[in-house]
């Protein structure tokens, strides 16, 4: 994980670059790696960085286009970013890393804010386009990278982490009653709440739109129940096969390493930190699929396990429907 904060200001007086950095050290545990600033009009972007991907100096963060008007601060990512880079450059255009990161860089260069319907992974980030003065906020679809924000003041605060926003306002805010509540019912603040009265948090699949107007919020992608399937337990299980090992081929590229190299731990263990996986299922799926020559047991496979055992995990799916 990495983490990002930001103050976007609607005024014309500087960020406080003395907040910045304190909302920046709050998360120095979200990225050992390196750390970023970037202060300019209007906007003040900061980064803790846990280097996966591109592990340069060139790939640091808060990240610049080559023209020097957008920036992008960036936690997550991007699964499909390959094919996303082997599309822009055939559109011409040039990449400077081998980052996920720039790959966001030059698809907003090339199709605008719609560039995110088109990214594959799981991702929170701030866009700073200077040329329009806008702030976009952006969340994947499911909302598994957190991003909370609060406007007021004349100014949009965010951060990965509640408690690193509010290290970067000029005072904390109340709790919020109803947020409380919550939480004491619940064991969570759910929604887009925070317990702070005025936090939000970035929906799942949406993007926050920060300009001297306002903001707004877009909704870019909807889960769809429509289209069921029709198929019996053996079909079912195979489409659930076929599904987790399209998942391990695209998810990390840890994956495809751990499978060349079964014999290297260290690979393994970073697959599945940033990877995020904690399913059993996906675990023992295709992401395990070869032999371990050093473990004195054969040709056995994790996928083997896994097909045999597959019915014990699921034993009563549909017989006809699903």
């Amino acid at each position: 994980m990495c983490g990002i904060a930001g103050i976007y200001t609607r005024g014309d007086g500087p960020v406080s670059e003395p907040r910045l950095l304190a909302m920046r050290e709050d998360q120095r545990h979200r990225g050992p790696d390196a750390v970023g600033l970037h202060a300019g009009p209007h906007i003040g972007l900061v980064f803790n960085r846990l280097a996966i991907i591109d592990l340069s100096p060139e790939a640091n963060q808060p990240m610049v286009s080559e023209d020097g008007v957008v920036w992008i601060v960036f936690n997550g990512e991007i699964y499909n970013f390959r094919e996303l880079r082997r599309e822009l450059e055939s559109r011409g255009r040039r990449f400077r890393t081998q980052s996920d990161t720039e790959v966001i860089l030059q698809g907003y260069a090339q199709w605008g804010i719609d560039v995110v319907p088109r990214l594959n992974g799981m991702f929170a980030f701030a866009l700073w386009d200077a040329r329009i003065e806008t702030l976009h906020l952006v969340r994947d679809r499911v909302g598994k990278k957190p991003l909370f924000y609060r406007d007021a003041e004349g100014e949009v605060a965010f951060a990965s982490e509640v408690r690193a926003l509010v290290r970067g306002l000029k005072g904390a805010p109340p709790i919020d009653p109803h947020a409380l509540h919550a939480y004491l019912g619940y064991h969570c603040v759910p929604g887009q709440m925070s317990i702070y009265e005025g936090v939000r948090k970035v929906p799942p699949a949406s993007i926050v739109t920060c300009t001297r107007g306002g903001l707004r919020i877009n909704r870019y992608w909807r889960l769809s129940f429509r289209g069921k399937m029709r198929c019996n337990e053996r079909e079912a299980v195979d489409r659930l096969d076929s599904l987790l090992d399209l998942d391990c081929q695209t998810r990390s590229p840890f994956a495809n390493s751990f499978m060349l190299r079964p014999e290297s731990t260290e690979t393994s263990s970073n697959f599945l930190g940033t990877a995020g996986i904690s399913s059993p299922a996906l675990i023992s799926s295709h992401c395990f699929s070869s032999s371990y020559p050093r473990s004195g047991v054969g040709d056995t496979t994790a996928t083997g396990w896994w097909r045999g055992s597959r019915r014990k995990i699921f034993p009563r799916l549909p017989g006809r429907n699903c």
